[in-house]
């Protein structure tokens, strides 16, 4: 069986998978029939050779599962075409269509991905390339983090033992934030059983940076499919806004602290900018409920930014810059259309009639409480803030 899987591997965008089963080639010619009433004739219409469609059935399972598991996942959803290697098929340059992952309770740590690819060619109309770029900017930081721990050290045995202190402190903050997480989702089990992955590895990833980049990444990953709410992603995405770890008490006054320093720094700033890349991901799904709504997200995305960016190496800054202007223009392209908050004189008046008075009807009375901080509904007085559309 080893010989057979040395024999028969695969790999989309780079990242490996095991064939299995059936793989299916669709090819042959466009064609169209043309049928006609009270007669049996017909003529079929040759629109030309067609380019060649591909099922797959992929198996990824091992060490390393869930990271493995989601870096699949990650060059499936990715945009554009990519590589795809296979032994059937050879190399060829492929879109992925959508896709379907079967995990089951009797094969732990084994997901099978039933794989869908297409051949492009070059488009031959105007492009029509959507407004905002957040996916592949977002993969964009991503690529930026594993290129930070390029910088990572492991020259003295105290930097080593540093790093281990401090990694174990970023998995102590993805466990707080995952206890936050349960009380807005049941679905946390896969995502503390990667952070528990990613502590185990510490030993071995710490002589492997590009792993702890990786771990890093899915982790994010992991906790952005973990709740469906976007507001309540970036609010738990906050929790890491000011993430430090590592001996802060610690002088650059030998080689040794030197380093350690030096990976620390790199945790420090990739755990922010990784935070803060998916704060902007997951605003820009928020379905505000008013400008002032909005602007209030845009300032403590736009505070934490101002707080981390002056200090980042060139890369990880172009990056994260490109991501914030990126955000930027979606929330002026999105304050155009959205409600406005504008202020008017309640009169000792309860919030029934208050709210009715300016909406004809009562679907705005939870907004217009909450917008408020209103607690006593019975007799409402002096200037309220109300939603205009």
């Amino acid at each position: 069986m080893g010989t057979f899987n040395q024999l028969f591997k695969a790999s989309f965008r780079g990242v490996r998978f095991l064939p299995k089963g059936d793989h299916i080639t669709v090819g042959g010619r466009k064609l169209i029939k043309h049928v006609y009433p009270n007669t049996d004739r017909r003529f079929i219409e040759d629109l030309g050779k067609m380019q060649k469609d591909f099922s797959i059935t992929g198996v990824i399972t091992g060490p390393n599962y869930f990271a493995k598991k989601r870096a699949l996942i990650n060059a499936l959803d990715k945009e554009g075409p990519g590589t795809l290697v296979h032994p059937f098929f050879g190399k060829l340059q492929v879109v992925a269509e959508p896709y379907t992952i079967n995990e089951s309770l009797q094969s732990i740590n084994e997901a099978t991905f039933e794989m869908s690819f297409s051949i492009p060619t070059k488009n031959i109309f105007p492009s029509s390339q959507g407004l905002f770029k957040f996916p592949s900017l977002s993969l964009d930081i991503s690529s930026a983090i594993i290129d930070r721990f390029q910088e990572w050290s492991t020259a003295f045995a105290d930097t080593i033992l540093e790093a281990e202190n401090s990694l174990n402190q970023v998995y102590d903050k993805f466990d707080d934030v995952s206890r936050l997480a349960a009380s807005v989702t049941d679905n946390i089990s896969s995502f503390k059983r990667l952070i528990s992955d990613a502590r185990s590895a510490v030993s071995s990833a710490i002589r492997a940076p590009s792993l702890i980049a990786g771990y890093f990444n899915d982790l994010f990953s992991s906790l952005n499919e973990l709740i469906e709410n976007p507001r309540d992603k970036v609010n738990l995405l906050a929790e890491f806004y000011g993430f430090t770890a590592g001996n802060q008490s610690l002088r650059p006054t030998t080689k040794v602290r030197e380093s350690q320093i030096d990976n620390d720094t790199i945790i420090n700033q990739t755990i922010n900018v990784g935070a803060l890349s998916n704060a902007y991901l997951n605003a820009s799904d928020i379905d505000f409920e008013s400008d002032e709504d909005l602007l209030n997200i845009s300032q403590n995305l736009e505070s934490q930014f101002s707080s981390i960016i002056e200090d980042l190496p060139d890369e990880l800054y172009k990056r994260t810059y490109a991501i914030r202007e990126e955000y930027r223009k979606f929330a002026d392209n999105r304050l155009v259309s959205i409600n406005k908050v504008q202020t008017v004189t309640a009169r000792k008046e309860s919030l029934t009639p208050f709210v009715y008075k300016y909406y004809g009807t009562l679907d705005n009375y939870e907004t217009i409480m909450k917008l408020n901080s209103i607690l006593n509904t019975s007799e409402i007085d002096g200037i309220k803030k109300i939603i205009s559309g």
